[in-house]
């Protein structure tokens, strides 16, 4: 037998063998697989009052400090700055309605890395205008998106700012008001909403009952004594709230890193 005539057969009995093995299943271990989506994505979320008072320049500085921590920043009191021009929106998808000073209060920064898209950006009414005992407060709007993560999670999460101390003064008062908002925006996206405040309350004390009203679905995650920090979705993992350094006022961000599954 020539080494030509052998050479043939021999790559007829290999396309053979490939034909059987395709046809069996068997042939996916022999090809290289494709690159593999985590089925778990780490998020980094912080909430963050910049304080309406301060400068452009501060609460650039101030957002500097801690955004390389952060895939996600709720902020708080932004009506004063346009946020877009104060990062690089190269790194951050900037989420925020600058058509009125109430409606820029509360944004939301989404780094581009960690997800395919940033859908649905809207305001919910937290409460309207109020003229509270010692000092009135403009109409409070809380923002809210659905971030499309990079292993195929979904997550929706808001910001938003509740009423201070003077407006807290019982049944249908503004923070009684917003409170009911906070409930019916937590029906409205069951088991998948993260919201990032300043609560205005301690936090860990759940307030207005907010936990309790929502049958289960949250849970509180903040540093002792906070009012800032976060309730997030009672079935998702994450690690305790810690405080970051901050160069302002009292407020200081706080950071929760999520574990979401690729099924969330």
């Amino acid at each position: 037998m020539t080494s030509r005539r052998v050479a043939l057969l021999s790559r007829a009995a290999v396309a053979v063998a490939a034909t059987v093995a395709f046809a069996s299943g068997s042939l996916a271990v022999a090809l290289a697989p494709a690159a593999a989506t985590p089925s778990k994505q780490e998020v980094r979320v912080i909430t963050a009052n910049v304080d309406f008072v301060l400068s452009p320049a501060t609460v650039r500085s101030d957002i500097a400090q801690f955004a390389g921590r952060a895939d996600v920043i709720l902020i708080q009191e932004a009506k004063n700055v346009v946020l877009r021009n104060l990062v690089d929106t190269s790194i951050w998808n900037v989420k925020q309605d600058t058509s009125s000073s109430d409606r820029a209060g509360s944004a939301i920064l989404v780094r581009r890395s960690q997800v395919t898209s940033v859908d649905d950006f809207h305001l919910v009414l937290g409460v309207n205008s109020s003229s509270c005992p010692g000092g009135g407060i403009e109409t409070r709007w809380m923002a809210v998106a659905t971030l499309n993560l990079n292993n195929g999670g979904r997550l929706v999460v808001a910001a938003l700012h509740m009423p201070p101390a003077r407006c807290q003064t019982g049944i249908g008062s503004s923070y009684d008001r917003m409170s009911d908002n906070v409930v019916q925006l937590s029906r409205d996206h069951p088991d998948r909403l993260v919201m990032g405040a300043d609560w205005n309350k301690v936090v860990l004390s759940d307030p207005n009952n907010i936990v309790a009203r929502c049958s289960g679905r949250l849970v509180v995650r903040a540093p002792q004594g906070s009012i800032d920090g976060f309730m997030i979705p009672a079935n998702l993992n994450s690690d305790s709230a810690q405080s970051l350094a901050s160069t302002h006022s009292d407020h200081r961000p706080v950071l929760v890193t999520l574990t979401v599954p690729a099924t969330f």
